[in-house]
């Protein structure tokens, strides 16, 4: 299990290399600043970000972005 380390695991992935549709992590047990920053590492690479009660989607396909824009945070 990743308890708590999701953003630490997240942070390994070179994203120059490799770019993944979507990117799955549990929220849950991060902290606010490590969230944040989670959100900040993916955002400016074109991911729009979906948050349900335990996990953070992060996706750049478009059709899921219109699929989801009423959710999107």
């Amino acid at each position: 299990e990743t308890e708590g380390y999701d953003f630490e695991i997240l942070k390994t992935i070179d994203f120059k290399k490799l770019r993944p549709s979507m990117v799955i992590y549990e929220h849950r047990h991060l902290s606010e600043a490590d969230y944040a920053a989670s959100l900040e590492l993916l955002r400016p690479l074109g991911y729009a970000i979906f948050k349900d009660e335990f996990d953070t989607i992060a996706f750049i396909d478009n059709t899921l972005q219109q699929e989801y824009a009423a959710h999107l945070i």
